[in-house]
């Protein structure tokens, strides 16, 4: 810490009043020496200015002021950073809605949203009839085909569910995947679908059903992915593997 300047200032108002002092004795004759109580009433007599004696309060005052500053930016440091983080909050959920808005209009664009319902017949009616016209009103979109069943075919996992197209040679091919939520097998002559719990009869051929799937091309047949059985659900007990 600095030493305050005033003490010496002090001492040295004190050793030059004292010098002139004598000096003015001596020349009017006097040859007496100040005291040293003549000195400490010198000094008691000095005034020091209001402006210099208040030094310590404003000083005081000064830290106190700087405290309460550095406080409020300490503050506002904080309020800034939770700013920031939820500004980042709010540019990754606008980003996750950008990407559904992005999806969605795919999707609204494909055809998705709403199944298109046809007929198993009139389906397999405009492939027959020009396939490259009918693969390009179809490809890529939702539909929820109605028909009769045709025959089964099992297919590693999954199963295929053929529905017959009246008039034509051939039929509307319906891929189906054999999980937990569709626990099947094909049985018989490729006539039937049975639980593969109980074995009960799930569906037979000739029996009508509703069967949502994408259109994803036409070979000899036309073809249906992802599809699912509309009303029919054949669970898994708990201890089964699909």
């Amino acid at each position: 810490m600095i030493p305050h300047p005033m003490p010496r200032l002090l001492c040295l108002l004190v050793f030059l009043t004292a010098l002139a002092d004598g000096q003015v004795r001596a020349q009017s004759g006097e040859t007496k020496s100040p005291s040293l109580g003549d000195l400490f009433n010198k000094v008691k007599e000095l005034k020091v200015p209001e402006s210099v004696s208040g030094l310590p309060q404003q000083l005081t005052d000064l830290r106190d002021s700087y405290l309460k500053t550095s406080a409020s930016v300490e503050e506002l440091k904080k309020d800034m950073a939770a700013l920031r983080e939820e500004i980042e909050l709010l540019k990754a959920s606008n980003q996750r809605l950008e990407s559904a808005l992005a999806e969605k209009n795919r999707i609204a664009d494909s055809g998705q949203i709403g199944a298109l319902d046809i007929l198993a017949s009139d389906l397999g009616a405009e492939f027959a009839r020009d396939r490259a016209a009918a693969m390009k009103r179809f490809q890529g979109r939702y539909l929820k085909v109605q028909g009769a069943v045709e025959r089964f075919d099992p297919v590693s996992s999954d199963v295929d569910i053929h529905l017959r197209v009246d008039g034509a040679s051939l039929t509307i091919r319906c891929t189906v995947r054999r999980d937990a939520n569709f626990f099947v097998d094909v049985a018989g002559t490729k006539d039937r679908l049975v639980s593969r719990t109980d074995r009960s009869s799930v569906l037979v051929v000739g029996q009508p059903v509703t069967i949502l799937g994408t259109l994803d091309g036409a070979d000899l047949n036309v073809h249906l992915v992802n599809c699912t059985v509309d009303g029919v659900s054949v669970k898994a007990p708990a201890s089964a593997k699909p």
